[in-house]
């Protein structure tokens, strides 16, 4: 489990420990395929 302590961009993908933002996703098709994902 990891602990965010700063904002994450929208529209963003972050993995890892220490989180770091490895993707966005500006296409409407590819944001449709991880809406299930968001909180």
């Amino acid at each position: 489990m990891a602990v965010v302590t700063k904002d994450i961009p929208a529209h963003s993908i972050a993995v890892g420990m220490p989180v770091r933002v490895i993707r966005q996703i500006d296409d409407v098709k590819d944001a449709a395929a991880f809406q299930q994902y968001a909180q």
